[in-house]
């Protein structure tokens, strides 16, 4: 039941995203073009300072990297690639990241002006793990991260008593989920048991 709830709401979120492209027309195509040579751009000034261990510059790589599970020959955007540098920033206390990863875990990967991707995404069959979700919206709320009590809260009236009991067990020490192999291979995740993409160099 709050699977199809979810969905739902989904849905409804992409046929509006795509009724809004529809409208835009040929401004939504430049806004969307503008957007991925934008998220390039993030990436390439801010790859050097990721990779010597800078957690805001992994930040800043993740999210312009988020989000698609599938990733195409030339695509800038890769899910797995993301969650990889997401995790890398979380673990060193970011706490832009761990809102990122919670909303990954919670099925809602894209956000801002990707109109087409935004609504593609809704529509898909996206995985989820509301017991991850809930971990890192706490990790966010006891970091100061703005919304992120709202969230976890929310989240914990959704989740099922496996999940819950799943949270129970990362708050006794057990490793929370937090790549993109964790959320594919879950087996409370709403996209059950799948392979890992290959991650980009």
């Amino acid at each position: 039941m709050r699977n199809s709830r979810n969905r739902t709401r989904l849905l409804r979120r992409a046929l509006f995203l795509l009724c809004s492209a529809q409208l835009a027309g040929c401004a939504a195509v430049a806004v969307e073009g503008g957007s991925v040579a934008l998220d390039k751009a993030r990436v390439q000034s801010n790859i050097d300072a990721a990779l010597a261990g800078d957690p805001q510059a992994q930040y800043a790589v993740g999210a312009a990297l988020c989000c698609s599970g599938d990733v195409a020959e030339g695509s800038v955007y890769s899910t797995a690639e993301a969650m990889r540098w997401l995790c890398a920033a979380a673990n060193q206390g970011d706490t832009k990241a761990m809102l990122k990863l919670a909303q990954i875990f919670e099925g809602d990967q894209v956000d801002g002006l990707r109109i087409v991707r935004r609504a593609m995404t809704a529509v898909a069959d996206t995985p989820q793990n509301l017991a991850a979700a809930h971990y890192w919206y706490s990790r966010a709320e006891a970091s100061g991260g703005d919304g992120a009590a709202d969230m976890a809260g929310e989240t914990n009236q959704a989740m099922t008593t496996a999940e819950k009991e799943a949270v129970a067990q990362y708050a006794a020490g057990a490793e929370p989920p937090c790549e993109w192999a964790d959320l594919k291979s879950s087996p409370i995740a709403g996209g059950g048991e799948a392979p890992a993409p290959e991650l980009g160099q």
